[in-house]
């Protein structure tokens, strides 16, 4: 015996595997099919990074104004404060600060963007890789951060799958996305 005291001996297994298992394999087509997501994931990111963009330059412009009625409190009366007032200029250092960042994070927004938008049509790997680097930069207002790493972190996955490499070439090539998408079904 088998040292199966219990039961049937174990060729009677009605939940055991076929002994005639057939191989298949793997899946061609690797990663592709996450190549859209990944796009279309970089124009939603890029629109979060767009919107804190704009939400800078609203910034600017109130810190602006609050700093030019602050220095005319200051000048209407010297010790309003309790002492002396911001440094000259001052009113004008912090909204341009807030400006140049908002100009950098719409630069990054349109970045994000278009990479994503020539992303979903297989077109610029290496761009949208970049892209998806230099978008973590977007983590410095903290607003963004879990979203771009996580971006990052499933975009490299992606990217760097050798099967979406080929599919990335197949289209760089000539062939149009359904083609490629035909082609890499293809087993061989």
């Amino acid at each position: 015996m088998d040292g199966n005291d219990f039961g049937p001996p174990p060729e009677h297994n009605p939940f055991a595997a076929p002994r005639e298992t057939q191989m298949t394999a793997a899946n061609p087509m690797g990663l592709t099919g996450h190549v859209k997501v990944i796009g279309i994931l970089m124009m939603v990111q890029g629109g979060l990074v767009a919107f804190m963009g704009l939400g800078m330059f609203a910034v600017a412009v109130f810190m602006f104004y609050m700093f030019q009625d602050l220095v005319q409190q200051q000048n209407a009366n010297p010790n309003a404060f309790g002492g002396p007032g911001p440094p000259g200029g001052f009113e004008w250092f912090i909204p341009a600060m807030y400006s140049l960042m908002g100009v950098f994070l719409i630069g990054l927004a349109v970045m994000s963007i278009h990479a994503g938008a020539r992303m979903t049509r297989f077109q610029s790997r290496t761009y949208g890789v970049v892209a998806l680097s230099v978008g973590m930069l977007a983590s410095l207002t903290c607003y963004c951060a879990p979203t771009s790493i996580a971006l990052l972190i499933y975009g490299l996955i992606v990217l760097m799958n050798e099967p979406v490499q080929r599919a990335f070439r197949l289209v760089q090539d000539g062939a149009s996305v359904e083609e490629m998408e035909r082609a890499m079904r293809m087993p061989g």
